[in-house]
């Protein structure tokens, strides 16, 4: 955690953070380290829908690519077994 609280550091802020903000790039930091990047390759009309279709849902393409792999995952029992919160609390 502390290498997390690092990361205020390195950003070209002025001035201290609020504990809400540090809390934010903290939760922001976790995130990303859960997150894998990859390569796609994809023909030129099919991403145009893509970028159509997320535009239409006010999301970035990347977040819609993300939801339409989600869905299909979930569609064909692919996807991993998610408690639910009050199962967790």
């Amino acid at each position: 955690m502390e290498g997390l609280c690092r990361i205020a550091e390195l950003l070209p802020i002025e001035g201290e953070l609020s504990e809400g903000l540090r809390g934010s790039l903290i939760i922001m930091a976790e995130k990303e380290n859960k997150t894998k990047n990859f390569v796609l390759r994809i023909d030129a009309d099919t991403l145009a829908a893509i970028e159509k279709w997320a535009a239409d849902e006010f999301r970035s393409t990347n977040g819609q690519l993300q939801w339409i792999i989600a869905e299909a995952l979930k569609k064909h029992g692919r996807a991993k077994k998610v408690k639910a919160k009050s199962e967790n609390q």
